[in-house]
């Protein structure tokens, strides 16, 4: 383990989180609609770990026991207002503060700038408007987001040696997420309807320096897994025997794999359908996944087994390929 560092490993977390939350919702009239709340949290993480190493001549000797505790106090809050026009057109509006608490990472070897990351603070501006009606439902919603402390999953590798690859948390200064989504449903009957949904992101984190490196920052960019739009069509059908159909199509923008490297992932889409027959309480259905066989990679890293490009070399996993299935 831990790059011949390690033979065996104990850790131990004991997180213990208490929290008071409060809420009102106050109705000015029967058509806005006033929500205010808070919480505070108090957040403790208690960490020990424990480990054994081989001396040269294979003798178990302990290696540095980590015992190491932090506690935060968090206060999040909200705010939001919402106005129904009348059945058919309603609007909001919401600020809220939010947060993610700190943590410890788990590695012996890391000194204590590496071992410890704090919490991340959010301040979130959102609103968007709503339309229904007998033949389509459609939302809009605008979004904002600063990330302050903003936390990030980074990795490092000490040697070529593939045991020496681990995770860590850290903070960089901080972010935004910015975008905008939207749905529409059409109710052309009672046995037809045409979902369309769709998110457009811009999401930015700002730089920031390897705790191992000062010489190597990161960020200036958008974060891992942010692509700049998704979408999905969704057309479902009801026959009148009661067999029900579904085809689907998803699609993704291109997106990168880590915060650390710049190997990103293809924009792809993807076609599902489901046919589904129900009679008294039984319902069986016939479905397909990814059927025209797209190959698109989900995760990626660079991981280094001392071959390849000066040792680098880039690695991908797949989702599953075209396949089909039964459910009863």
């Amino acid at each position: 383990l831990l790059g011949n560092k390690a033979e065996s490993v104990n850790t131990e977390f004991d997180i213990t989180n208490t929290s008071i939350y409060s809420n009102i919702i106050y109705n000015f009239s029967k058509k806005i609609i006033f929500n205010l709340g808070a919480r505070y949290s108090n957040y403790s993480n208690s960490y020990i770990g424990k480990g054994l190493k081989g001396d040269e001549n294979y003798n178990p000797m302990p290696i540095k026991t980590i015992n190491e505790s932090i506690a935060n106090q968090l206060i999040a809050a909200h705010a939001s207002i919402s106005y129904k026009f009348n059945d058919k057109l309603n609007l909001y509006t919401a600020i809220n503060r939010g947060y993610k608490a700190g943590g410890i990472n788990q590695n012996p070897y890391l000194d204590n700038i590496q071992r410890f990351f704090k919490p991340e603070y959010n301040l979130n501006i959102n609103g968007g408007i709503g339309l229904l009606s007998n033949l389509y439902e459609a939302n809009i919603h605008l979004f904002y987001m600063k990330r302050i402390n903003q936390q990030v999953g980074l990795y490092y590798q000490l040697d070529p040696d593939p045991l020496s690859f681990t995770f860590y948390t850290a903070n960089a200064l901080d972010g935004y997420n910015a975008g905008l989504e939207t749905s529409f449903k059409l109710h052309l009957n009672n046995n037809f309807s045409f979902v369309f949904k769709s998110g457009i992101l811009k999401n930015y984190v700002n730089i920031y320096t390897d705790p191992f490196d000062e010489s190597i920052s990161y960020g200036n960019r958008e974060p891992a897994h942010s692509p700049e739009y998704n979408y999905s069509v969704e057309v479902n059908y009801m026959f009148k025997n009661g067999v029900s159909l579904n085809i689907e199509n998803t699609g993704m923008d291109e997106f990168y794999f880590d915060d650390q490297a710049y190997i990103k992932s293809n924009s792809y889409s993807v076609s599902n359908f489901n046919i589904g027959y129900k009679i008294t309480n039984w319902h069986i259905s016939i479905w397909g996944k990814n059927v025209f066989n797209q190959k698109y990679a989900t995760r990626g890293y660079y991981f280094d087994l001392g071959i390849g490009n000066q040792g680098e070399q880039a690695y991908k996993a797949y989702e599953n390929p075209i396949h089909f299935g039964v459910s009863l």
